[in-house]
């Protein structure tokens, strides 16, 4: 409904087939008597638990390459694409992926130079937009023109508002991203105990931290993402 405050309108009944922590996401929203970062962070702490279950007997190293390759890949068939609507295309499917990468927003401004059109899900991540014709005046360089029924807006000013309404996100809702992610980290991977008679592994804890990174990015891409 409005990104700052954040309020969000949750359909019912809710589409099928979805996951867990999406579930988790949309109730962190809808109960007006639970702080959603108390159920956010209950969310996180399920979900990295979830991804390091399933992580047991794979290798950490190997799967962070491997999922950094795919990430690869999908930056470059989106540098490849010989047309801005094709690009447009080829990123908004790639997007989850595209932000995993640490330089998501610097690489999106390198790549989109043109305006992108932008995904049919953008008005309901951004209500506050009002796209205009592309004959009228315009407004600021940042304002989404539309023509022949596609809405575009330029490729920098679409990366910088996706980073921001992640950093809004954090601030707004999470708070302290320290804070928020030591009361995670806190549950999933606690400091062990040592004594003299025994001594920790510290390789036994890759899988959560791994998978704590994977929640993280997957919390902000379905923020990102309207909830995709």
């Amino acid at each position: 409904i409005t990104r700052d405050p954040l309020a969000l309108q949750v359909t019912q009944p809710q589409p099928e087939g979805l996951h867990e922590y999406e579930k988790d996401f949309l109730k962190a929203f809808s109960d007006p008597n639970t702080l959603p970062k108390k159920s956010l962070q209950e969310m996180t702490v399920n979900l990295v638990k979830a991804v390091g279950d399933k992580m047991k007997g794979f290798s950490r190293k190997e799967s962070i390459a491997y999922y950094k390759s795919i990430m690869e890949r999908a930056w470059q068939q989106i540098e490849a694409a010989g047309t801005p609507d094709v690009k447009s295309q080829m990123y908004d499917e790639a997007l989850e992926w595209t932000m995993l990468d640490k330089n998501y927003d610097e690489r999106t401004r390198r790549v989109f130079t043109g305006p992108i059109f932008v995904p049919m899900w953008w008005g309901r991540y951004d209500p506050a937009y009002r796209p205009v014709t592309s004959g009228a005046p315009k407004m600021a360089s940042v304002t989404p023109t539309t023509s022949g029924g596609r809405t575009s807006l330029p490729g920098a000013a679409f990366a910088a508002s996706v980073v921001g309404g992640v950093q809004n996100f954090s601030s707004k809702v999470i708070g302290d991203v320290s804070a928020f992610t030591s009361g995670v980290t806190n549950r999933t991977n606690p400091i062990p105990k040592t004594s003299s008679s025994s001594s920790w592994k510290g390789g036994g804890g890759g899988g959560h931290s791994c998978a704590c990174a994977c929640a993280c990015a997957g919390c902000a891409c379905a923020c990102a993402g309207g909830g995709r």
